[in-house]
């Protein structure tokens, strides 16, 4: 196996050996083993955990005691008209990790749903804003999810390649 010279990076030579090879691969069989979805799970939550504490610090809460929206809502074939009440601190208390259905992506924001811990739905206008409508002036835009991100990626990626280094550590080749 041989790097090449490029523009940026000099050139490099690694040879293995057949018993190299094989505990390469024994390595990456005793990986697969240890690596299951519950171990890459934790270390995305644990990278993933600066972001989050970046957002909800930087996301706005409202000063009003409560307000309401009026949703078009489904249920068994009708149409019905759903109105909530929101308090302040909903979008910050939404704002968390959603592990996705293979196990090997996360996302990071505020979550919808219907318990009160998820009811981030409308965050995407607090990030971006709206524009007029004819109807008001539109919404400025706030963002705490890109600024967080921005601050705290290399931080994120730090802890995940530590953490997965330390999986792959434990790794014992017989």
């Amino acid at each position: 196996m041989a790097f090449y010279e490029s523009s940026y990076m000099p050139r490099m030579t690694l040879e293995l050996t057949q018993s190299g090879v094989n505990q390469v691969n024994a390595i990456f069989k005793a990986l697969g083993e240890k690596l299951g979805r519950k171990e890459v799970k934790k270390v995305f939550r644990m990278g993933a955990k600066p972001i989050v504490v970046s957002a909800k610090a930087k996301v706005p809460v409202s000063g009003k005691k409560s307000w309401q929206t009026e949703h078009k809502h489904w249920s068994k074939g009708k149409e019905t008209k759903l109105v909530r009440t929101h308090k302040p601190g909903e979008l910050k208390r939404s704002i968390g990790t959603i592990m996705s259905k293979d196990g090997f992506s996360i996302y990071i924001g505020p979550r919808m749903g219907t318990s009160r811990a998820n009811d981030g739905w409308y965050g995407h206008f607090v990030e971006f804003g709206t524009s007029s409508t004819g109807w008001g002036k539109g919404i400025p835009a706030k963002p705490f999810m890109r600024p967080s991100w921005d601050e705290k990626k290399n931080e994120a990626i730090d802890i995940i390649a530590r953490e997965l280094g330390k999986l792959f550590e434990s790794v014992r080749v017989k």
